[in-house]
């Protein structure tokens, strides 16, 4: 898989992300006194949930981006042109 300089820096930056988070919230986190080890899930669950929303929200407007100019330029080719009176 060939990509950008950036692209690789920052998928790499990532994986390391998730291996800290992982490693913080499952070995290095106490557990709470009043839920115990099952709080700990909320450490992955909350930060995956804003991670899905924001990748639906990016390619969303990707796709209103690519297909809004491409129903754009149909549009336009299909309109006759207008005379001016």
């Amino acid at each position: 898989m060939s990509g950008q300089g950036w692209e690789r820096t920052l998928g790499i930056l990532a994986v390391f992300g998730v291996a800290a988070g992982l490693y913080t919230a499952f070995v290095y986190a106490p557990p709470d006194a009043v839920q115990g080890e099952v709080q700990r899930l909320m450490y992955l669950h909350v930060p995956l949930i804003l991670v899905g929303y924001l990748a639906f929200l990016w390619s969303s407007s990707q796709v209103f981006c690519i297909y809004g100019v491409v129903i754009g330029g149909m549009t336009q080719l299909r309109t006759p042109p207008q005379r001016s009176v």
